[in-house]
């Protein structure tokens, strides 16, 4: 599941941003794959014009199964989008804040998730071209899958301590395309996000087809 955000979070509502829909280059083709469309994803503003339309309609691709715009006579309905932007931060990118949902087309059996609202809803997504919130303060518990491995340079990170988050430790920007986190080191992530207040692991749990993450889980304070 494209969700590196565990269900603990305390945040107030005034520090989240509804403005902005996640870049359809950035969308996550389903609900269990995981990249740039994940709940969790550090992102960056990509298109920001204030004075375009807040809602834009789209053909081509970005209409996702509503309606064949390229035969002659058949109606088709166009595809509604915010038009303000944003993507997967990384390396010194300036960060906006951390998604709250994940953004997907279809669920894992392949089904258009414009027709399934309910089961959308249920697993905190939105489908492309929605805004997606995103928080710019707040205490969060994440996964290790929030933790990148690339340096902001684009290598390989150098020391098992930028990896491993501590508390105390400042979480910073990886060099990840994917809005992920690296710790401890100014020199070697991007723009600083928060503080690691807490650090801990857990087992795996649960059928072995259901994706109840294990390994590392921190706490972060997000501030931005």
């Amino acid at each position: 599941m494209a969700i590196r955000l565990l269900p603990f979070r305390d945040y107030d509502e005034h520090d989240v941003i509804n403005l902005f829909a996640l870049a359809n280059a950035d969308v996550n083709d389903k609900l269990n794959d995981s990249g740039e469309g994940d709940a969790g994803a550090f992102v960056t503003v990509t298109a920001g014009d204030l004075d375009a339309s807040p809602v834009g309609y789209e053909d081509g691709i970005s209409n996702y199964m509503m309606g064949n715009h390229t035969i002659p006579h058949l109606g088709y309905n166009k595809y509604p989008e915010v038009p303000l932007k944003v993507e997967a931060a990384e390396k010194s990118d300036a960060v906006l804040g951390m998604t709250l949902r994940q953004t997907a087309k279809f669920d894992e059996n392949g089904e258009n998730l414009l027709r399934y609202p309910v089961k959308k809803d249920e697993y905190h997504a939105l489908s492309p071209g929605q805004a997606v919130p995103i928080a710019t303060k707040g205490i969060f518990m994440l996964d290790s899958r929030a933790i990148g491995t690339k340096k902001k340079d684009g290598s390989t990170a150098a020391t098992a301590a930028n990896l491993v988050p501590a508390a105390g430790q400042i979480a910073y920007l990886a060099g990840d395309p994917e809005g992920k986190l690296l710790f401890n080191s100014s020199s070697e992530g991007g723009a600083a996000v928060g503080t690691v207040l807490a650090v801990g692991s857990r087992a795996a749990q649960g059928p072995s087809n259901v994706d109840v993450h294990a390994g590392t889980v921190f706490l972060l304070k997000l501030e931005l």
